[in-house]
C-alpha cells in the first residue's frame, strides 16, 4: 500500500498491508429495509489496514 510519510504530502512509501474492507448496512431490530447511511455507497469501505511487516495498524489518511 501507498502510504504519505508524515510531515512530507509529496513523499511516500510503498509498505506491504492487509487491507480490510466491507460494506455496512444501518438495521433497526424489527425491520426488514436498512435505513438511509450517508456512508452507504456502491463501493467497498475500508475498516482496517494492518502493517504485514510489524502489525502496527495504519491509517492511510493521516501517514505512516
Amino acid at each position: 500500500m501507498r502510504i504519505r510519510m508524515p510531515n512530507d504530502s509529496k513523499t511516500y512509501r510503498m509498505v506491504p498491508a492487509w487491507f480490510f474492507q466491507g460494506k455496512e448496512q444501518l438495521m433497526l431490530k424489527g425491520s426488514d429495509e436498512p435505513i438511509d447511511n450517508p456512508r452507504n455507497f456502491d463501493g467497498l469501505y475500508p475498516y482496517l489496514v494492518i502493517n504485514a511487516v510489524d502489525g502496527s495498524i495504519i491509517d492511510p489518511s493521516l501517514g505512516y
